[in-house]
């Protein structure tokens, strides 16, 4: 017979969800793939080791300050890399797009329409046709008539019926707005651990093989990983009361409907629900669970998984484009690099132990320091535009796009400003070809007024 306790990374999970209030748990409904995971909490347990009469080294070990952080690898992919970015970056409005079944319509780019109180901007410019792609940031209703505001084009135009197609979300550095917050489960199949109060402080592109993925360093305010439970009373619902010694505000991390697991050596497991929680270490459950109520252990238990993905960013589908400005590079003609290019982008706390204040072992907050981006590329030398670029200082920007779906309709879209760089000539070595292996730096740029943002287009308008 197996040993239960013999299980395979593959049969956890990673899943996420936005906080209201930051450290706040809400139960996580967003699952992610993911290629491994370092996220821990360290309890960095003090030796005390006073002069006391004995030879002894230490006379006891005392809590330490908490930290909870650690790397997590996600597989790119449209959906849930506008998560990832969420709690990197400050989101902004997301823009939504639509197609609009029409009869013989006439409108044109930069037309503006109004339809359940919301303003529909025309993307391409339609003649005598059927079909109108237009953006906003409402839905529209399910059929009915769109009435122009501005711009060229019919004056009101009939539409049956009208389809979310894709969603565009955009997120900046912000001086007044901090990234959002995330409840962070992660399951190795049997046992899961929560961390809340989870952002990132650096996003970095990596591959394998040929699928991209985004190597995400986080943090966190605090954790549960399970507690012992002190006692049992009551004849349904069951008071839990769990032992708080080292955290007295376990339950801040449970939310009610919970999944939760009681377990005792040498006794079988029963599954239960969180109905309420009355206090810092106090639930309670309609399961019978008092023959735990000695020597007992309740951790949280996996979800069923479901997922809404799409097919996530490839290599072979991502386009380097670099011009004069951000926007002449958004429609530049690709430059094709070699592998082992690569985009990270920091916005790293004053520490990544977080600020560890009085008044408890838990990080009270994540303080934000200042954004920064780098850019490695590796393409083969054979003009020398970038040592003119690099002598003359001008100025080069670059956006990075990651396409994926059918028609390329999705897309992760890093925009970097305002490049700086101080090696443009390769180095040459005997039987190697020449390659230019250049790392950029970024400088904040006055005319865009902007580092760097990110777009993620998906097909989702709402993130957890």
């Amino acid at each position: 017979m197996a040993n239960h306790g013999e299980w395979v990374g593959n049969l956890g999970y990673v899943a996420l969800v936005t906080e209201s209030t930051p450290g706040t748990a809400v139960t996580p409904t967003v699952f992610t793939l993911i290629d491994e995971e370092s996220l821990n909490t360290n309890y960095n347990l003090e030796d005390q080791e006073p002069i006391f009469g004995n030879p002894a080294q230490t006379f006891q070990v005392l809590p330490g300050l908490r930290d909870h952080k650690g790397d997590i690898s996600m597989v790119a992919e449209p959906n849930t890399a506008a998560e990832v970015f969420d709690m990197f970056l400050t989101r902004g409005t997301v823009t939504q797009a639509y197609t609009f079944t029409v009869s013989s319509a006439n409108a044109t780019v930069g037309a503006t329409y109004t339809n359940n109180s919301v303003t529909f901007t025309v993307v391409a410019t339609i003649s005598s046709a059927t079909t109108l792609l237009m953006t906003s940031s409402g839905a529209p209703a399910t059929s009915g008539t769109l009435t122009k505001a501005s711009g060229t084009g019919d004056s009101t135009i009939t539409f049956s019926a009208a389809t979310n197609t894709t969603d565009t979300w955009p997120f900046t550095l912000s001086s007044s707005t901090i990234p959002n917050s995330k409840t962070v489960d992660i399951s190795t199949g049997n046992v899961v651990k929560r961390f809340v109060g989870v952002q990132c402080s650096k996003i970095a592109m990596s591959q394998s093989k040929n699928q991209l993925m985004l190597k995400c360093s986080v943090s966190a305010l605090g954790s549960f990983e399970g507690a012992n439970v002190t006692s049992v009373s009551g004849s349904g619902p069951y008071t839990v009361v769990l032992d708080s010694t080292y955290d007295p505000n376990l339950t801040g991390k449970l939310v009610v409907g919970d999944l939760i697991r009681f377990y005792k050596s040498g006794s079988a497991t029963v599954d239960a629900t969180v109905a309420s929680i009355t206090n810092g270490n106090t639930i309670t459950t309609t399961t019978n669970v008092s023959s735990f109520s000695s020597g007992g252990f309740m951790y949280l238990r996996p979800q069923t998984v479901s997922f809404s993905l799409l097919n996530p960013f490839l290599w072979s589908n991502t386009q380097f484009c670099f011009g004069a400005t951000a926007s002449a590079a958004l429609s530049a003609t690709q430059t094709r690099l070699e592998q082992g290019s690569t985009w990270e982008l920091d916005y790293g706390f004053e520490s990544d132990s977080g600020s560890q204040r009085s008044g408890s072992a838990d990080p009270a907050s994540l303080v934000r320091m200042l954004g920064k981006a780098n850019l490695d590329v590796k393409h083969f030398f054979d003009t020398p535009d970038d040592t003119i670029n690099f002598t003359d200082l001008t100025k080069t920007a670059c956006v990075v796009r990651h396409f994926a779906g059918s028609s390329n309709q999705y897309e992760m879209r890093i925009t970097i400003n305002h490049l700086v760089t101080p090696n443009p000539t390769p180095n040459i070595k005997s039987k190697a070809v020449n390659y230019s292996d250049i790392k950029y730096s970024t400088q904040y740029d006055t005319g865009d007024s902007q580092m760097f943002s990110v777009s993620v287009i998906n097909g989702t308008s709402s993130i957890a």
